[in-house]
């Protein structure tokens, strides 16, 4: 697999057919000189819980009370699922296994290979906008996410279809 120059990958990171069409447009819609490092694209039911978990852990020590409000936030109506169990991710990952296979939840995004998220933490915030709007041309829905903070891109593989 051969990516674009100006993308680096985070080891581990398990790619799908759409998200490698999506970079490469992703790419050639970003200035040269925008790196664009990504975290994450296709994950298991354990991983998505693990992201969960990670997202949960970050927004509570920053506020008490902060995990369960942005769970609830990014996930909706689903959310309710994972905040009425221990927070672990072994109980996490049953929740998205269940619900994904159950068709009421998962039924894109990281699970199906048709979602993406890309590293801002650590670069020059006059980077991000660029990455935001490249995304948005390249056929992605770009959402910033502060906990951990990183651009979610999902909805590419309408793009595609």
């Amino acid at each position: 697999m051969v990516l674009p120059s100006g993308v680096i990958v985070k080891a581990g990171v398990v790619w799908s057919d759409a998200a490698l069409q999506f970079i490469r447009r992703f790419r050639q819609k970003v200035p040269s000189e925008v790196t664009i490092l990504v975290n994450s694209v296709t994950r298991t039911p354990e991983a998505q819980a693990s992201a969960m978990v990670t997202k949960y852990q970050y927004a509570e020590a920053r506020s008490p009370g902060g995990g369960a409000a942005d769970i609830r936030k990014t996930y909706g109506s689903k959310a309710e699922s994972f905040l009425s169990t221990p927070v672990t991710v072994e109980n996490w990952a049953r929740i998205v296994r269940e619900l994904h296979d159950s068709g009421r939840a998962f039924r894109d995004g990281h699970l199906e290979g048709t979602a993406m998220d890309v590293h801002i933490k650590t670069l020059p915030p006059s980077w991000i906008p660029l990455l935001i709007e490249g995304a948005r041309r390249a056929g992605g829905s770009p959402v910033i996410e502060a906990n951990p903070p990183h651009l979610h891109v999902d909805g590419f593989s309408r793009a595609i279809a």
